[in-house]
């Protein structure tokens, strides 16, 4: 269930809000906007001038359920963080006409947690088939933008506790099983357990450009320092 234009033609506007733009894919590509700031490349060396590691699958090793697991607490941290700090009316602001606002993120990610991830993972286990979801219907329907931000954030943290319990419980057989899913063809567990991670920090990045766009209008000259 990778993160691609099917998912959602909601998003957050690129530059000027941060220095690179981000594809539903999660790549990242340099970009420059009229009357914004050009983004500088940046070379893989780290501030002590030596060379980084070059990125790569073959330099990785898949994660395991108990790094998925604190993975997928790590996102609940920061979400939580971010709708503290904004309360219902940052996390009910849009960027944009028809873009998605902080509580339409959470509120995706509650409807992927549940048709998606976990509930895919158990139909799996189950031997059961797996079927594909509709998500910028089931946004609408859900109208997350007119709730409660601690509402949302409590119906969220309900449910990825129960999927952190779900992932660490899952034996080497376990992630071997696969469905057929109707779009993209066979899916293990294990592959899903990965894209559950990009899929998390694909819609917090949606989240933390959202409060950029909103903050980018009063930074005065300070734009000029975006993409340093």
């Amino acid at each position: 269930m990778c993160c691609t234009a099917s998912r959602s033609t909601r998003r957050v506007p690129t530059a000027p809000l941060c220095s690179t733009s981000t594809s539903r894919s999660g790549a990242h590509r340099s970009s420059s906007h009229k009357g914004g700031p050009a983004v500088a490349a940046r070379s893989l060396r780290s501030l002590t001038g030596a060379p980084s590691p070059e990125p790569g699958p073959g330099r990785t090793n898949a994660l395991s359920p108990n790094q998925i697991a604190a993975l997928l607490e790590s996102t609940c941290a920061l979400i939580e963080g971010e709708i503290n700090a904004l309360g219902d009316e940052g996390a009910q602001w849009h960027p944009a006409p028809n873009e998605w606002c902080v509580n339409e993120c959470v509120g995706h990610l509650i409807e992927a947690e549940r048709r998606g991830f976990a509930g895919r993972i158990r139909d799996m286990i189950a031997g059961k088939s797996l079927v594909a979801w509709d998500q910028e219907a089931v946004a609408r329907e859900r109208k997350d933008c007119a709730r409660m931000s601690l509402s949302l954030w409590m119906e969220f943290m309900g449910l990825r506790h129960d999927s952190i319990a779900l992932v660490r419980s899952l034996t080497a057989a376990d992630l071997e099983r696969s469905g057929e899913h109707p779009e993209v063809g066979t899916l293990r567990v294990k592959d899903l357990l990965q894209e559950w991670v990009h899929h998390d920090r694909n819609h917090t990045k949606q989240i933390l450009a959202v409060v950029q766009a909103r903050v980018y209008p009063d930074m005065g000259n300070a734009q000029k320092f975006v993409g340093e």
